[in-house]
């Protein structure tokens, strides 16, 4: 975090990602509720609380010099302590116009909901916040279903390099892992691979089919809801074969775009 960077949060006014506080929070609590309420928003990206900046009804900003330090391990022990899943923040100090200011910094949250552990002051067990707009409100049923239906789709590449079938064969090997973690089963049906060595393109690949499936055969391959598959996937392959094998040097990465998943 940087200068520059609290210039840019500076000519917002608050949202779902950006709150402003004159000072540091008196009560802990307090600091609990806006961080519950932040990790829970329904935005992408970071979220930040900066001190030491008030934003009146007119939506203009005043400065304020935060005269005592705060520890930064100070509020990264408290939320650690008491709220779940674990959720890290980054307490980091910026000068600016000769004023010292803070940020506290959310990375962008990627298990929500977060709850409370345990209680902590005014806030109870399983106490859940969400922010939306500027204010926080207390999260409803509609809330915690859209959290439920947000589960991510996980594809990890296994080999280091494309395995040709055969010396001849225009068909390569490529061991894979699935994991679906939605509430919704999902069905490949279609994708490929592009092999890239810094910012350059060098192939693409298209997907036909996986072990125990025929080649040229309706491409389907179903992964039921919270479930991980580990499967070998039988690409086309374009690169010079040594020893049936389609080398890929270290320092070219694969990146992966099986797609169009339902």
């Amino acid at each position: 975090m940087n200068s520059h960077m609290l210039e840019e949060l500076l000519k917002q006014t608050e949202h779902e990602s950006l709150d402003f506080k004159k000072g540091f929070y008196g009560k802990l609590d307090a600091l609990l509720k806006d961080v519950l309420g932040m990790a829970n928003a329904k935005v992408k990206g970071s979220r930040y609380i900066v001190f030491g900046v008030k934003e009146n009804a007119q939506q203009m900003k005043e400065t304020f010099e935060l005269n005592a330090p705060l520890d930064a391990a100070t509020y990264q022990k408290v939320i650690l302590e008491n709220i779940e899943p674990q959720l890290i923040c980054h307490l980091t100090y910026v000068t600016y116009q000769e004023q010292c200011l803070a940020i506290l910094e959310i990375p962008e949250p990627t298990e929500q909901p977060y709850l409370m552990k345990k209680q902590y002051g005014s806030l109870h067990k399983d106490f859940c916040y969400v922010r939306k707009g500027s204010k926080n409100e207390h999260a409803t049923r509609a809330d915690f279903d859209y959290y439920y239906r947000q589960g991510h789709f996980e594809i990890h590449i296994l080999d280091k390099y494309l395995a040709a079938v055969g010396p001849e064969s225009r068909h390569a090997h490529l061991e894979c892992s699935f994991r679906n973690c939605t509430d919704f089963p999902i069905t490949i049906r279609f994708g490929g691979l592009e092999v890239w060595h810094g910012e350059q393109l060098l192939t693409r690949h298209r997907l036909f089919g996986f072990t125990n499936n025929p080649v040229g055969a309706d491409f389907r391959l179903p992964i039921p809801l919270k479930q991980k598959l580990r499967i070998t996937l039988i690409l086309d392959s374009h690169l010079p074969t040594v020893y049936g094998l389609t080398w890929i040097h270290t320092d070219t990465r694969i990146c992966n775009c099986i797609s169009n998943y339902t």
